[in-house]
């Protein structure tokens, strides 16, 4: 099926940026080239992208900066158009999360340490930040330990908490949702993780109580029992994301899984490679693990074709989209080269494209 996708990337010298915008495709059939429909230049470091409204509105986080902004999707033709911005509540927003049927987003600030909850109006719009939270760590001392750095927004299945993946505190925090727009620590305000590991990003399994953190500073994916009842987490494991004869000088950066729940990913750069662990269909616990390359360098993001069918990696340093179908068993296959993009740091699909584009 054919899709919109919608590419981010960093555009400004002091993120050593080539990108220049917001780049949005038609994906073909895997292994045929992405068209290009429109790049919406002039956009400082749109670093991340995620789609709300039921695919009607694109957001982006401009990376370094302090501001979210809103784009409408063309239905027709998968173009976009501005829709206005805010200040993110810090600096350097990273992520985000959508709320209460996509009427509150949350962003991690990244730089400052915080995680702010902006409302959306009845057209998608922006408004201004309605909650600014501090992140910190009790027992942790600012003047002896990392900022928080918080990097991820995971939102559970329930729609009731919110997690964020602190990189600077090893730490994932727990806020549960009022309906009224605020975020309160959960029973359990926040897990410790595995000291050094840097948690980046996290991702619920798709029908277990599980969560998977990836550690960017460690290299490893942690794995959590989940009890959504009151909002707490339980170690159940941690893997490396590296095989044992790989170089120290890799960071992992990105984490998805595969919508049937059997297949797990994450990318290392440096290593320049796609990790790819089987799960156990009844506890989620990781198995075999194999790599692959991605076949260009610094694979910042990654992303699964919503069919299932693909897997397509953000080479960062190397200016390229690289596609692989899936096997049936989860493996990747031969890869290519679906588009060249500057410096691409996220990838975002759409609704399928009907039309001639």
């Amino acid at each position: 099926m054919r899709r919109f996708v919608y590419v981010g990337s960093y555009t400004s010298a002091d993120r050593n940026g080539r990108g220049s915008g917001i780049s949005v495709f038609r994906a073909e059939a895997v292994g045929l080239p992405w068209t290009h429909l429109q790049t919406l230049a002039t956009i400082d470091n749109p670093s991340l992208l995620r789609t709300a409204s039921k695919g009607r509105m694109l957001y982006a986080v401009h990376g370094g900066r302090t501001t979210i902004s809103a784009f409408a999707i063309d239905s027709v033709n998968g173009r976009i158009a501005a829709h206005g911005n805010q200040q993110s509540g810090g600096e350097n927003p990273v992520d985000i999360g959508f709320l209460g049927g996509d009427r509150f987003l949350v962003t991690a600030n990244y730089s400052s340490g915080t995680v702010a909850v902006l409302p959306l109006d009845e057209t998608g719009g922006l408004q201004p930040a309605c909650q600014i939270i501090p992140l910190a760590r009790p027992g942790y001392r600012a003047d002896e330990q990392s900022p928080s750095m918080p990097h991820g927004v995971t939102v559970d299945r329930s729609g009731n908490f919110v997690l964020i993946p602190c990189k600077g505190l090893d730490s994932v925090f727990i806020f549960r949702f009022d309906s009224s727009g605020q975020l309160l620590p959960a029973q359990m305000p926040f897990a410790a993780c595995k000291p050094g590991s840097g948690p980046r990003h996290a991702v619920f399994h798709p029908r277990l109580p599980v969560l998977y953190v990836v550690g960017e500073l460690g290299s490893c994916v942690q794995t959590f029992r989940w009890d959504a009842a009151n909002g707490s987490l339980q170690e159940m494991q941690i893997r490396s994301s590296l095989p044992d004869a790989a170089a120290p000088q890799s960071a992992a950066a990105e984490i998805a899984i595969a919508a049937h729940g059997r297949d797990l990913y994450a990318s290392n750069r440096g290593h320049d490679s796609i990790v790819h662990f089987l799960l156990d269909e009844a506890t989620g616990s990781l198995g075999t693990a194999s790599w692959t390359p991605c076949f260009g360098h610094d694979p910042r993001f990654f992303a699964l074709a919503p069919d299932g069918r693909a897997l397509h990696v953000a080479n960062q340093e190397s200016d390229t989209i690289v596609s692989f179908p899936l096997t049936d068993a989860g493996q990747l296959g031969n890869p290519s080269v679906s588009a060249n993009v500057g410096s691409p740091s996220s990838i975002c699909f759409g609704a399928p494209s009907v039309g001639a584009g």
